[in-house]
């Protein structure tokens, strides 16, 4: 949890850049090590949880994944939710990961059901 920083506005934005701002996992581990030592975060457990689940959650990882019934904007605002409660939960799931794809699974079938209905 980054709440308890005094320069936890900063560090929220400058967050939020090296995640949103990343166009390729290259350019996401070169900002998000710049981040984490800018900060001094190496020790911060929080973090590094979330950044062994970062599969599951940056974009750039994210590039190629099939979010069914979702508009362009939808996954931008979708993952804007997502990161937001996990920015203000008190823990984060080990089984971020298992989470996040069996979403996609539920959406990926009812896609399946609506067109084979329709």
């Amino acid at each position: 949890m980054l709440q308890r920083y005094t320069q936890y506005k900063q560090m929220k934005h400058d967050l939020k850049t090296v995640v949103y701002e990343s166009p390729n996992i290259d350019v996401f581990m070169s900002l998000w090590g710049n981040f984490i030592s800018h900060y001094e975060l190496s020790k911060n457990d929080w973090l590094n949880i979330l950044f062994e689940e970062r599969a599951c959650w940056v974009p750039c990882y994210l590039k190629g994944f099939f979010l069914a019934s979702m508009s362009t904007t939808q996954p931008c605002e979708s993952m804007n939710a997502f990161f937001m409660g996990i920015l203000i939960s008190s823990h984060v799931s080990n089984n971020m990961c298992t989470n996040m794809i069996m979403h996609w699974n539920i959406m990926q079938n009812w896609s399946v059901k609506n067109v084979e209905d329709g």
